[in-house]
Order: C-alpha cells, then sequence, then structure tokens
C-alpha cells in the first residue's frame, strides 16, 4: 500500500498538467489511465489521498464519485488556441517561443490581466522588460540633450545600448525603452513626442528645443478686447500669467508658470 501511494504522490504533477491542458475535471479512473497506473481500489485510493493532500486540485464531483479538476497557477495564462504562457520560464525563452504573439494585437482573454503592460498601441508582459537601470536612463538623457532634438527609439538604442533593429529582442528593448522613459519622464525631463511607428524622444533640458514654451505661447495669442477672458485676466491678483506671456513672446519661458509673487524661479530655455 506505501509503495502505491508514494508511486501516486509522484502522479500529482504530471495530472496537474494534464488537467490544466484538458481544462476540464476528470474522474480517478480516467487520471490512472492517463498516469498509465492501474485503475484498481489500492491505486485509486492512494491517487484520490494525494490529490486531496497536494492542495492545488478541487474535486468537482461526489466524495464517492470525484472528478477532479486544478486551477492554474498564477504563472501560467492559457490562451484561446490552448497554448500556455508560462511566466515562470526564464523571459528570453519565453519570448523566444512566442515572439509572434507579442508582435499581434493584444489577446481578449489577457485584456485585464496585471502582468500586461501597454505603451504606444503595443503590449508586453512585465517579466519581458529589459532591466534597464536609472543610470541607463540618465544616459538617454544626456544623449538627448546633446543631440538637442526629437530623437527616434531606433536611434537611441543603436547608439547607447548597441541595440539594432536585426536584434532578436529588439521590440523588446523598444518597449521597454518607451514604458521606462514614461514612467520617468518629468523626473528625467524627457517628453515622448512619437506619432505613429515612430516613437520619438525629446528632452527640454538646457541645450535642447523646448517644444513647451511653443505651446504655452499659444496660449498668449492676443485676446479680443473686451472678452471675458481678457476681464479675468486684466483683474487677477496672479501678475504671473502676464510676466510669463511676456518672456515667452521674448523667445524665453520660465519653468514655474505657477510661482507666486516673491517666489524663487529659474529661467527654462530659448523657445524654437
Amino acid at each position: 500500500m506505501l509503495g502505491r501511494f508514494l508511486l501516486a504522490g509522484r502522479s500529482v504533477a504530471p495530472a496537474a498538467a494534464y488537467l490544466w491542458i484538458q481544462d476540464a475535471p476528470a474522474a480517478t479512473d480516467h487520471l490512472l489511465e492517463v498516469l498509465g497506473l492501474p485503475a484498481d481500489e489500492p491505486h485509486r485510493w492512494a491517487l484520490n489521498l494525494a490529490l486531496t493532500a497536494d492542495g492545488r486540485f478541487e474535486n468537482a464531483g461526489t466524495e464517492t464519485e470525484p472528478r477532479w479538476k486544478a486551477p492554474l497557477p498564477d504563472h501560467l495564462i492559457r490562451l484561446a488556441d490552448g497554448k500556455f504562457l508560462d511566466l515562470s520560464a526564464p523571459p528570453d525563452r519565453l519570448w523566444a517561443d512566442h515572439y509572434e504573439i507579442f508582435h499581434g494585437p493584444l489577446p481578449l482573454e489577457l485584456a485585464d490581466h496585471p502582468r500586461v503592460l501597454s505603451f504606444g498601441g503595443r503590449w508586453l508582459l512585465d517579466v519581458l522588460l529589459i532591466p534597464l537601470s536609472d543610470d541607463d536612463l540618465l544616459r538617454v538623457r544626456e544623449f538627448l540633450v546633446a543631440q538637442g532634438q526629437a530623437v527616434a527609439a531606433e536611434d537611441i538604442l543603436r547608439e547607447i545600448f548597441g541595440i539594432t533593429p536585426q536584434h532578436d529582442a529588439f521590440e523588446r528593448w523598444r518597449f521597454t525603452l518607451g514604458y521606462r522613459l514614461q514612467q520617468m519622464g518629468k523626473k528625467l525631463g524627457v517628453e515622448f513626442v512619437g506619432i505613429g511607428p515612430t516613437w520619438r524622444w525629446w528632452t527640454w533640458a538646457p541645450g535642447s528645443n523646448r517644444r513647451g514654451s511653443i505651446a504655452s505661447s499659444a496660449s498668449c495669442a492676443p485676446t479680443p478686447t473686451g472678452s471675458p477672458r481678457s476681464k479675468r485676466r486684466r483683474n487677477t491678483s496672479r501678475p504671473t500669467e502676464a510676466g510669463r506671456c511676456r518672456r515667452i513672446r521674448a523667445g524665453w519661458a520660465r519653468t514655474c508658470d505657477a510661482t507666486p509673487p516673491g517666489a524663487g524661479c529659474g529661467i527654462g530655455i530659448r523657445g524654437s
């Protein structure tokens, strides 16, 4: 009896894998047949006991006629075509095995999955992000400052990390760069200005063309005399708005539009 129990215990993992694939409850005798074990009472008793003790299985039948099912663990994702994404697999292998999935639209079964990230109309699982450090992102910022203009992600990856579109994991790198720069954008002074398939980045640090000053100057266009907006501006107690507009028209933009009178404020950079 002990030998049969140990044999049934070693069959727990294969039984779980089978039930994950089938995605339907199975009777004990059927599992014994799949596992290549005799469907007799001692083996039936031993397997039922092992499955109950394991904790990964649920009995969808009765105590006398159990039907076993095994819910998927958190690290497995079942796709509509029956394939599995194993989040515990090495990232390089996961990417290589399911390359075509990550290049297509987000599968419906992953629409609300907590491990899915999105950026720029693309998606990726969080376990596939390239581990870019804060120092790596600072190097990107310095590169953008040196360029003084918006730079495509392809150029950033090639010049800083030596990654070209021919690299097997290029799309992982490009997504990671975009996602991480988006996360750290305000802290780094970096902004996404990409349109369509080309992802471009720029920085408003000294030495770059401050796109923001162009947008800000638009709000400083002359307002028709007598309009409600002009009245509000004349009656405001915050002189910084008018002062900001004058500085923008002169070709300069301050970085603290809402600074109260008397507070310190640093000069930004020359507008485009």
